[in-house]
């Protein structure tokens, strides 16, 4: 740290050097005022340098048999937290909480009704983390009726139950909500459908998900949670040119096939993507076209390398993950 390599440059023979015996004493004080005043500024600056940034950590919830996704947001000592992941793989997210520090969540959002989204979500709230408000839109008992295979009325029931345990507010997620980690980084609403009344008619739960634009300054981050094929191709036509827009684009659908066609990729254009998916899915004829349409782009996929983190100051962003090997997207 700067710190240390002013204080060392100050001490011993070096010190007499900048501070010779006949200095008078209040020579020798202005000049250690000086050096104070320096040090002082030397902290500050970096502080805040730590104030100002993001970082986003998409958490390595995946099984070798079940994706998921759970993504950290921190700034200026704000926790967000955008899906849980399965119940499954609950140990690895409450771990990674604790390995942060962190006690208390600000806000958790489910983009969706499908348990690789929720599921972890009560055993965090057993674990003892604090949390502030959970925004979520559960499906229809219709929806559910139709894909049990991805959520049950008992696991919202009891996500139900648990909140209000707790005095948790449960808040419904619309178009014209939004969120603020600090005064330069804000989150709002792409999309958001109950999957009834929508712009293309009834859609399956991928299709309700809460598609979320971060921005932060001059970086712009999407998360696009499930979005699938219907209403992605309803965004693409239909979303302003740039809307769409963005530098990292957290992929769809764990990049398994239904999600939405090569044209929404384009309006996205997005250098860097990050991918939550188990090896064995994203290496799989399932990805296939995910990993094409990513082989030029900066890839990583943290059911490989382990948890993905970005730090943004608002002008640039660094990528780093826990096993620190870059993955090629066309592998």
């Amino acid at each position: 740290m700067e710190v240390d390599k002013v204080a060392r440059r100050l001490t011993g023979a070096q010190l007499n050097d900048y501070a010779p015996h006949h200095y008078s004493t209040s020579k020798m004080i202005t000049f250690i005022r000086l050096i104070s005043v320096l040090l002082i500024a030397v902290v500050l600056s970096a502080c805040q340098k730590k104030q100002g940034s993001l970082t986003w950590t998409s958490i390595d919830v995946n099984i070798p048999t079940r994706q998921g996704d759970a993504h950290l947001l921190t700034m200026n000592g704000r926790y967000a937290l955008i899906d849980t992941g399965p119940a499954e793989a609950a140990g690895k997210l409450i771990k990674f909480l604790q390995n942060q520090k962190c006690s208390r969540i600000d806000f958790i959002i489910i983009t969706h009704g499908h348990s690789d989204h929720y599921g972890g979500l009560v055993p965090l709230l057993k674990s003892g983390v604090k949390v502030g408000c959970v925004y979520f839109n559960p499906p229809s008992a219709s929806h559910i009726a139709n894909e049990p295979w991805g959520c049950s009325n008992g696991e919202i029931a009891e996500i139900r139950t648990e909140l209000q345990k707790r005095n948790i507010p449960l808040k419904a997620i619309d178009k014209d909500t939004e969120w603020r980690l600090g005064k330069d980084a804000v989150m709002q609403v792409i999309c958001v459908f109950n999957g009834i009344d929508t712009p293309v008619g009834r859609t399956d739960i991928n299709d309700t998900s809460a598609v979320l634009m971060l921005t932060h300054k001059n970086i712009k981050i999407l998360f696009a949670a499930d979005l699938n094929r219907a209403i992605g191709d309803c965004l693409t036509t239909n979303c302003p040119p740039g809307m769409l827009q963005a530098d990292i684009l957290k992929f769809p659908h764990h990049g398994a096939e239904s999600f939405p066609n090569d044209s929404l990729f384009a309006a996205v254009n997005a250098g860097t993507i990050i991918v939550p998916a188990p090896k064995e899915l994203w290496l799989s004829e399932r990805s296939a076209r995910g990993r094409q349409l990513t082989k030029e782009k900066k890839v990583y996929i943290n059911g490989i390398e382990g948890d993905i983190t970005v730090v943004s100051d608002g002008n640039k962003f660094s990528v780093s993950s826990a096993k620190q090997s870059p993955v090629s997207a066309d592998r």
